[in-house]
């Protein structure tokens, strides 16, 4: 994973605890807690930015730990 902030838009393809297959698009920031406070306040005003021009985005994840990123935390999100 990149040291420095950064955003993603991820399709993520699941099963519900009833099996039902969704679908969901996820706008996830990831900003690790040793990112200096410039980078900090700049990423989190272009996440911003992008959080309000991508429609269709239905999850938004905000990352500082690996495990923010693993694959039952944006499920979790998203059910």
């Amino acid at each position: 994973m990149s040291r420095s902030a950064c955003s993603s838009v991820h399709d993520l393809l699941f099963a519900t605890a009833d099996g039902t297959r969704q679908e969901k698009i996820v706008l996830i920031s990831w900003c690790p807690a040793g990112a200096g406070a410039e980078e900090r306040i700049a990423h989190s005003s272009g996440y911003g930015t992008l959080r309000n021009l991508l429609d269709g985005v239905q999850v938004f994840v905000q990352a500082t730990d690996l495990s923010d990123m693993e694959y039952k935390a944006p499920v979790s999100r998203a059910c």
